[in-house]
């Protein structure tokens, strides 16, 4: 019974979600990254990490856009990253569909394929932590479109079927709001997803391939575009 229970397929839709009102960008900074893909913050730092899709590094940055450290990995097509207050790093292999765990010093201590059908170039793009019940968070880009909980280890506990967006580029968790930041690229969407209740809200970006997110100790929304080589800095939301 409980095999069935967590392999169980819920969806999340757009429901109970008003209109989009625009996020405005309060400032940006340029990159010496190329094409980040994905955004996470180190509480441990105050400060951010992105990867390149282009390099298969992990790229340490200020809230200003400055490159302070970097940790090169054996991957292919790096599409998202997460880090504990431990300092442990998950980052998503989309071509291998894999999630890849590394430790402070960004040796790899695990690989593990990720349950994932679905076309070469429409894998996971997004992941984030939950610290609060110890499970990574992770979505897929599109056919399908997926919201995936794993533990710690690598397993699988519960999957999302997603049809609120075209497509899913980032994720991040809001602890003071227990729920997530969603991205769309293709659709220059921010979305504020509740497991329980579904989209909360929405907001459009005037942001190029936005392809990661992540929320600062104090609140404030960042994104990275894939395209511009570029963190923003958003405007506050209540």
């Amino acid at each position: 019974m409980k095999a069935r229970i967590l392999n169980i397929i819920l969806l999340i839709s757009l429901v109970s979600c008003s209109n989009a009102e625009e996020l405005k960008i309060k400032k940006d900074y340029s990159l010496k990254v190329r094409e980040p893909s994905g955004l996470t913050y180190d509480q441990s730092s105050d400060s951010f990490w992105t990867v390149s899709d282009e390099s298969s590094t992990l790229y340490n940055i200020s809230s200003k856009g400055k490159v302070l450290d970097k940790i090169e990995i054996d991957a292919y097509d790096l599409e998202g990253i997460a880090v504990s207050s431990d300092r442990d790093f998950y980052v998503v292999d989309e071509f291998y569909k894999e999630l890849i765990i590394l430790d402070s010093q960004g040796e790899e201590q695990k690989r593990v394929k990720l349950d994932i059908q679905s076309p070469e170039n429409n894998g996971p793009e997004g992941i984030c932590l939950n610290e609060g019940n110890s499970r990574i968070i992770l979505v897929n880009e599109k056919n399908p479109g997926l919201l995936q909980i794993y533990d710690y280890q690598g397993n699988k506990e519960r999957e999302f079927l997603l049809d609120f967006a075209p497509d899913y580029s980032g994720i991040t968790y809001d602890k003071g709001r227990n729920a997530f930041w969603i991205l769309s690229d293709e659709a220059k969407t921010l979305y504020l997803v509740n497991m329980e209740e579904g989209v909360q809200a929405r907001y459009q970006l005037d942001i190029p391939d936005p392809e990661g997110i992540a929320v600062d100790k104090k609140g404030r929304l960042y994104i990275v575009s894939d395209s511009q080589d570029k963190l923003y800095q958003m405007e506050k939301i209540d």
